[in-house]
């Protein structure tokens, strides 16, 4: 296996380290031993084996492989903090962690919000690396009914700080180490320990001389974590930890928003939530109904008067686009409706342009309506077997997209042929029937309960919306 300079280089990058480059008469082959040599030393067999590799086992590494492999002039030798290793690199290492400072902050993070990003930015600040501990347990009713498990929200953090080379993220599951919610003294000791076993595995940040402090929002904290501060570090008291040297508390008076304040009010609060969380905090609101009802004028009109992102109804813009008609259709467009309908609109949920209220023009149910439909109609062709797996989809992809408000509007208008639609569905008594297999549809998806019946005319429907809009914002 031949490494180049740069991708090793990078790899020692990647480990903790870095390198300072010197000029040198030596031939490129050299250098490629030399690289191959280290990568032997450490057991990496390929370069991403390598990246994770401890800075102080390649610096061993990188010393041995100099009494094997001669390189005139040395073309590079490892660097910390911008000082040239020349002597021992586990030596220099021990030296400059004389002076590290580790900090150390926690939370359930449902959702992260700016409280979080103090606490997390004045540890990162203050040391030298922030190690940011993501905690609960399974089956919290808080974030897993609107799927914020505890391994999404570690995710989230994780892309959250993906290139913050000072920031490390860890993950404390309550559940799997056999805790409750109480804060126990006992409870304390086994959670601290967790913690202590993951910072552990990062051996550069562990050493006597290195001071960890806790920043913490919560006053309570400050005093059970002020128990366990023991020094001289690591005596045989096992309660004692000997990773808490100092404990931060940060008034929350400086940026006044917790995460129950979110839960119960997420618009209100909308820009103090961390951005990677705010598609989990978004209402969303459907506008639904059989065909020209006015549903697309009302969202469009809703929209505008917000200046809310909106999605509209997928399948009838493909129809146009593609110059289709209802009879043209087969399961494969049905399939397209059901799979585009909801990346647009969890598309506008997740957009930048999301200030938390989403709404949309029609949903999978509507589509799943008009195949129930077109199933009976001879002049389409679609199946009953077609439409068992076109309901299979619309399930599978249901997870992701959360309605807080449906409006569903039931037929009473003047069909109105644009000379796209359906005119074998046009009579009152089809659209009832279409009506009434809409109704069926969102009792059997779970979604009855949203649901508020707006008959009036176009104002008063404009009306009933905008006020629940309202009531959101105010």
């Amino acid at each position: 296996m031949v490494i180049t300079n740069d991708l090793f280089n990078k790899a020692v990058m990647c480990s903790g380290g870095g390198v300072h480059k010197i000029l040198s008469t030596s031939s490129p082959d050299k250098f490629y031993e030399f690289n191959n040599k280290v990568m032997e030393l450490t057991n990496s067999k390929t370069i991403e084996e390598f990246k994770k590799v401890p800075v102080e086992s390649i610096f061993k590494a990188w010393q041995e492989a100099k009494k094997h492999v001669k390189v005139m002039g040395m073309v590079y030798a490892p660097v910390i903090d911008n000082k040239l290793i020349v002597d021992s690199g586990v030596n220099i290492l021990k030296q400059n962690k004389k002076h590290m400072k580790v900090g150390i902050t926690f939370g359930g993070y449902c959702p992260m919000h700016m409280g979080h990003l103090d606490l997390i930015m004045k540890a990162k600040k203050e040391n030298d690396v922030c190690f940011v501990v993501v905690c609960g347990y399974d089956g919290e009713e808080r974030g897993e009914n609107i799927g914020l498990t505890l391994n999404r929200r570690y995710s989230l953090v994780k892309q959250m700080f993906k290139d913050d080379e000072q920031i490390k993220v860890l993950k404390v599951n309550d559940t799997e180490l056999g805790i409750d919610e109480s804060m126990s003294e006992s409870n304390w000791d086994i959670w601290l320990r967790c913690v202590e076993s993951q910072i552990e595995k990062f051996d550069q940040y562990v050493e006597d001389s290195i001071k960890y402090t806790w920043y913490v929002g919560e006053e309570s904290y400050v005093e059970s974590l002020n128990k366990r501060k023991y020094n001289p570090r690591c005596s045989n008291d096992a309660n004692r930890s000997c990773y808490i040297d100092k404990v931060v508390y940060v008034e929350r008076s400086l940026n006044p928003v917790s995460a129950t304040m979110i839960r119960e009010n997420p618009v209100k609060y909308w820009n103090k939530i961390a951005w990677p969380f705010r598609q989990y905090f978004s209402t969303n609101i459907l506008i639904t109904g059989t065909a020209s009802e006015g549903k697309s004028t009302l969202t469009r009109d809703i929209a505008t008067y917000f200046g809310l992102p909106y999605s509209e109804e997928y399948g009838r813009t493909y129809m146009e686009f593609y110059g289709k008609s209802d009879t043209d259709l087969t399961i494969n467009d049905f399939q397209e409706f059901l799979i585009e309908q909801r990346r647009d609109t969890k598309s506008k949920i997740e957009s930048p342009g999301n200030n938390g209220i989403v709404i949309s023009d029609t949903d999978n149910l509507v589509t799943l309506m008009y195949a129930q439909a077109y199933v009976e109609d001879n002049n389409i062709d679609l199946t009953e077997d077609d439409y068992k797996t076109l309901e299979t989809l619309a399930w599978n992809i249901k997870r992701g997209i959360q309605w807080d408000k449906i409006f569903l509007l039931p037929p009473k208008n003047k069909f109105v042929d644009d000379g796209t639609r359906y005119m074998e569905q046009s009579s009152i008594e089809e659209r009832t029937k279409n009506y009434n297999r809409l109704v069926n549809l969102l009792k059997q998806f779970g979604w009855w309960d949203k649901v508020e019946v707006i008959d009036g005319n176009f104002l008063e429907n404009f009306n009933s919306v905008k006020n629940y809009i309202e009531s959101k914002l105010y």
